[in-house]
């Protein structure tokens, strides 16, 4: 029997971190050897991180990726490595697999298109050389693919062979994507390892024991011969190791196989994000949960950020997860005359449920302030709703009167909160307006979440002048609704039975006997029809931005530290009168 034990990963890898990003590597790879495994492969651009966006269009990020490149060599031992890297070769550019093993580059894999204009899904065919050690272990190298579970398990079944694929988890910087993880090792179709989704640690490593000689039944076929006889053969590189079991005595178990675990839509919106409103804070409720199973399981990284966030002290520990929300989640009711009562009810029961700061504020005098100030300027008109025999022009003004006052309430406590409750920094805005509303153009300004202890960014700066952040800006009302019926039975919150039977309403005009204010009646259609009725273009704020760059940046430790040794050299050069324009500052050969 030809067994090899394998490894794939998890990363959390940060655009442009490449300190952080070798130290997860290595940490992956001590990891995978602990678990007995000669082989582990690491996410795409794992080195750089994978949405550099026009970081790729600098120098340094090959420059530097190549130097992590150079200390990885060194410091991963006795294990096949698979890492990713941006190449630059003739003047173009590619990404890479690199798979090296004691300290030398064994190949270079290239993918035929970089994404460096966004996210893309390349197909790329296998590449036309493979790696066979000395036990006749061989392996090739394969870019990942789009629709992971179906077509992975497809082309290890067909292909008969074992795959391999590992991800990224979590936010890289760019903000533009949030990655899952679920890196998987599949057996002639048969999952035997599979990483969790959504996953707050840093880096998570799987491994299984495969026997290699399945592989070979699954080539067997009579259809197969006459394919494989004409197909041109791959250049062989040796080497010379043993990377299965072999004759070894050392005991080993086979990895069984079971069905792949996949998360239900409703579990993803809540990992990943009344709906509108009340979605939007069991989002920032769903994560707080997270946080809270990740601290009570041990999980001190986890902790050690909470208490950075909140600026708690390193002996503070929250006891659950209402502890978490109400250190992180501000929610306010900002009512006004037309705000129905038990709309208030609801926000307050929920708030306290999940145990968000709240408060209840009303908004009239603000209303009103803008209504007097019409009239004395256009001497004595007075702006009417419709129902009260008022025109179309004068409904909608005062209906934005009050949408855009909340806007500029929210970014008021965002700035402020911290301040009331004694605590340093901002708070980020959360929005609450679902992809059915933004799609018709049916919103103004829905906000009234808060996320605390991180700094505001510039509204302005990326195109959204209502809110930071909105965690259901891609999810239509439909699956938000379905989310809540998941949230209600998972989390046992009850109180969720009447956002979800309540019609969806603004509360903008005055409701009487005779007229009640509706979102569907305003829009003309129901949210059923909506979506699928609507196709619209593919646009989003970074569409018209020019400052193509991960806008979460982490400490550019490296090429800060590169800085400072050029500076160093040239500097003690200098002192001994040498020539700096002939030294070598950049440790690459060039001057």
């Amino acid at each position: 029997m030809r067994a090899i034990t394998v490894s794939s990963c998890n990363l959390n890898q940060w655009s442009l971190d490449f300190v952080g990003n070798r130290d997860r590597i290595i940490e992956a790879v001590k990891k995978a050897k602990q678990d007995g495994a000669r082989l582990i492969i690491t996410p795409e651009l794992s080195i750089c991180g994978y949405d550099c966006l026009d970081a790729f269009l600098e120098l340094d990020t090959t420059m530097h990726s190549w130097e992590v490149l150079a200390e990885l060599l060194t410091k991963c031992r006795d294990i096949l490595v698979d890492v990713g890297m941006p190449v630059l070769h003739r003047t173009v550019l590619y990404n890479c697999r690199v798979l090296f093993y004691n300290g030398k580059i064994l190949f270079i894999r290239p993918k035929m298109s970089l994404a460096n204009d966004g996210l893309f899904r390349v197909h790329v065919p296998l590449g036309n050389f493979v790696l066979e050690s000395r036990d006749g272990v061989t392996i090739a190298c394969e870019m990942k693919l789009n629709r992971r579970l179906e077509l992975i398990i497809e082309s290890s079944k067909r292909s008969g062979s074992l795959y391999l694929y590992a991800n990224q988890q979590g936010c890289d910087g760019a903000g533009r994507s949030y990655y899952d993880g679920c890196s998987l090792i599949v057996m002639n179709g048969d999952v035997v390892a599979q990483g969790t989704q959504f996953s707050l640690n840093d880096l998570e490593v799987i491994t299984a024991t495969v026997n290699l000689d399945r592989t070979w039944l699954a080539h067997f076929q009579p259809a197969r011969r006459l394919q494989a006889a004409t197909e041109p053969a791959f250049e062989e590189i040796k080497l010379d190791q043993i990377l299965g079991f072999g004759e070894s005595s050392v005991p080993f178990v086979i990895s069984p196989s079971f069905p792949p675990m996949t998360l239900q839509p409703e579990e993803e919106i809540a990992l990943a994000t009344g709906l509108d409103s009340c979605s939007t804070a069991l989002c920032v409720y769903s994560a707080a949960r997270l946080i809270s199973e990740n601290i009570a399981a041990g999980n001190k990284q986890v902790l050690r950020d909470l208490q950075t966030v909140t600026g708690k002290p390193e002996t503070w520990q929250p006891k659950d997860a209402n502890e978490v929300t109400g250190e992180i989640l501000h929610t306010c009711f900002m009512g006004s005359t037309n705000s129905g009562k038990e709309t208030r009810q609801r926000a307050q029961v929920l708030s306290k449920t999940i145990g968000s700061y709240h408060l209840n504020i009303e908004i009239d005098t603000i209303v009103s302030a803008f209504t007097n100030l019409f009239s004395a300027t256009f001497l004595g008109k007075r702006l009417r709703f419709k129902s009260e025999g008022g025109s179309d022009q004068e409904n909608l003004a005062l209906q934005n009167i009050q949408s855009r006052s909340r806007m500029v309430l929210a970014y008021l406590f965002a700035g402020t909160f911290t301040l009331v409750r004694g605590r340093a920094g901002n708070l980020l805005v959360l929005g609450s307006a679902n992809v059915d509303e933004a799609l018709r153009g049916y919103y103004t300004s829905k906000i009234t979440f808060k996320l605390s202890y991180l700094v505001i960014s510039d509204p302005e700066e990326y195109d959204n002048s209502s809110a930071d952040i909105n965690p259901i800006g891609g999810i239509s009302k439909g699956d938000l609704r379905k989310f809540l019926q998941w949230a209600r039975d998972e989390w046992d919150l009850l109180i969720l039975d009447g956002f979800l039977n309540a019609a969806p309403t603004a509360e903008l005009v005055p409701s009487n006997e005779d007229y009640s204010q509706t979102d569907e009646d305003d829009m003309g259609c129901t949210y059923e029809t909506l979506t699928p009725s609507l196709h619209a273009e593919a646009y989003n704020c970074d569409s018209n931005r020019h400052d193509l760059v991960p806008f979460l940046r982490p400490p550019l430790t490296w090429a800060y530290n590169k800085i400072e040794a050029m500076l160093a050299t040239m500097e003690e050069a200098e002192a001994h009168g040498t020539d700096t324009s002939t030294l070598d500052i950049y440790g690459t050969g060039m001057r």
